[in-house]
């Protein structure tokens, strides 16, 4: 399974989409800041997450998230305001 996370209007072919609003093309409406998320542990085999990390209210939580629905070499794509102040890119 690949994951759109926060998909807004940027709907992926091929990707389960997900937003926190319940948006045209929108296949899974959750709020991230609830745990745990609603996908099953080591059952993802890629995330793409753009622009998500900055609005939940605690980044670590998150991380831990994507650790636990990942499968062995599963793979993160993220790119945010968020990294940009750490300094960091996933």
């Amino acid at each position: 399974m690949k994951l759109n996370i926060g998909a807004g209007t940027d709907l992926r072919e091929g990707y389960v989409n997900h937003d926190i609003a319940m948006l045209p093309g929108i296949d899974i409406v959750w709020d991230l800041n609830m745990l745990p998320w609603p996908w099953a542990s080591v059952s993802v085999d890629e995330v793409v997450l753009k622009d998500v990390l900055e609005h939940l209210t605690d980044f670590m939580p998150a991380m831990e998230e994507l650790h636990r629905i990942l499968k062995p070499g599963g793979k993160v794509f993220c790119e945010g305001t968020l990294l940009e102040r750490l300094g960091t890119t996933c």
